[in-house]
């Protein structure tokens, strides 16, 4: 039974820091809210959430900012 305790504990924090570092981004608010439900479910949230979640992409380096300032 303590085993069981633990792995749902430690599922649970990994669980808490992706929705942490998923209300962060950039992603819209209703892959937000699902995701953080799926993330819910214990030990199974977080393995689905690892495999299939994509972030939003990287712009390609010719449209990133480049912080210059033009007069």
């Amino acid at each position: 039974m303590t085993l069981l305790v633990v792995i749902a504990a430690a599922s649970e924090a990994i669980a808490l820091w992706c929705a942490l570092n998923l209300w962060r981004s950039r992603a819209s608010m209703i892959r937000k809210i699902v995701w953080t439900l799926i993330l819910l479910v214990p030990v199974v949230g977080p393995v689905f959430y690892g495999g299939m979640f994509e972030p939003p992409s990287v712009q390609p380096e010719g449209l990133r900012s480049r912080n210059e300032w033009h007069d």
